[in-house]
């Protein structure tokens, strides 16, 4: 499977989405032109490639050790703006970027100061340090750089601490990256002594033909988990939707099966935060299937000591009202209400509500409206990415098969 590491200089703060696009634009572009496509038959069999994007939040690297519900806001809104550009990018191109048959691409959050310091520790859920991602370069088919001092400070700190073999390195054209000094470094000096610390997170979905909408929840679900001591167990809750729930959604027959929806989920979250040397890369993997609804638990031990529950989920809750210890949910502004029903149904169980968390909504329309796509384009790359514009979209890819 063709992949390739896009090592991008530290990001714009704040970081807006017109921040970002400027810094991050004139390299994405080419490089998404190269490796995306438009959409192949339904029954293309070519392996799909990958394109990591190791996003350097300085933040993460200045607050190490801060409470990770006081870091979500600017880590989620990093993470947004840049999928939000991919989508942007594949919108007016007509590139596929989405669905299980374009460009898979994930973005890393990278723990790196400005000036390309790195305490070389292990972070875990979902933050890697330089080392971690050094380690594993052997993953990537190509490296690529971004050229300007900050991109090429990055590119040198991160081949500096590859051992052994060749890196197959090109540089991309780079845009331009502003810094409100001052408030960086307000933030730098806030102070999270009553911020909570989560070591039980849970989140749900139907998770159908994983897009980038899922990757910003997901990402940002395990990057809710806080840092613990080595008797610390720490869960991620990772409720997907039953398949008889689902006879009634649009292009029905098009469903992914709880099975692939849970191992798409699992490759995705094992590609942004398990960075081990191979010998240290295993899993514990446990199947748990007790009576009554939500008792289909697959739970997978990472060796970084965290569990991920994955849950085939009956309900709307799921296991947030029989689980106590879960003190944290992570929803999109959409599920809004959901989370409120959450916290309703605990409260009437006696359990204490659960912090709630949201990741904004990616609309790649928003600044697109005026496009004019050619005669013919996918439409699934306009307006909010789904996954029924997905099923529909394959659906019409297998009509249009069949009558040739």
């Amino acid at each position: 499977m063709p992949s390739t590491l896009l090592l991008l200089p530290p990001a714009p703060h704040p970081p807006t989405y017109a921040a970002l696009k400027a810094a991050y634009h004139a390299p994405l572009a080419p490089l998404l032109r190269s490796l995306a496509t438009p959409p192949p038959p339904a029954a293309a069999s070519a392996p799909r490639p990958t394109l990591d994007i190791a996003l350097p939040l300085p933040l993460l690297a200045t607050r190490r050790g801060a409470p990770r519900a006081a870091l979500f806001a600017p880590t989620q809104k990093a993470l947004a703006a840049l999928y939000r550009l991919v989508a942007s990018i594949g919108a007016k191109e007509r590139l596929c970027v989405e669905g299980d048959e374009g460009l898979d691409v994930r973005v890393v959050l990278l723990a790196m100061g400005r000036g390309g310091e790195d305490e070389g520790q292990e972070y875990g859920s979902a933050v890697v340090g330089l080392e971690g991602l050094a380690r594993c370069a052997a993953r990537w088919d190509d490296v690529v750089g971004v050229e300007g001092e900050e991109g090429e400070r990055v590119l040198r700190a991160f081949l500096s601490r590859v051992r052994g073999g060749d890196v197959s390195v090109r540089r991309v054209k780079g845009g331009i990256v502003s810094v409100d000094a001052k408030a960086e470094e307000q933030f730098g000096r806030e102070g999270f002594e009553d911020v909570p610390k989560h070591f039980w997170v849970a989140n749900g979905g139907t998770f159908d033909h994983l897009h980038i909408g899922h990757k910003l929840l997901l990402t940002m679900t395990v990057f809710m988990i806080d840092e613990g001591d080595e008797s610390q167990q720490r869960n991620v809750t990772i409720g997907i939707t039953a398949e008889d729930l689902l006879k009634n959604k649009k292009y029905a027959d098009f469903l992914e099966s709880w099975d692939e929806r849970q191992k798409s989920v699992h490759k995705f979250i094992r590609g942004i935060m398990c960075f081990e040397e191979p010998e240290k890369d295993r899993e514990e993997i446990i199947e748990h299937r007790d009576p009554g609804p939500n008792g289909h638990i697959l739970q997978i031990r990472l060796p970084s000591n965290i569990s991920l529950l994955y849950t085939e989920i009956w309900d709307p809750f799921g296991p947030t009202i029989t689980k106590e210890e879960i003190s944290a949910l992570v929803i999109s502004e959409e599920t809004r209400k959901g989370g409120k029903a959450v916290n309703d149904k605990r409260k009437d169980v006696g359990f204490k509500s659960l912090e709630v968390f949201e990741v904004d909504v990616l609309d790649a329309e928003d600044e697109d409206r005026d496009i004019k796509l050619p005669e013919g384009a996918e439409k699934q790359f306009l307006g909010k990415l789904s996954s029924t514009e997905l099923r529909k979209a394959r659906s019409e890819r297998v009509g249009s098969k069949s009558k040739t």
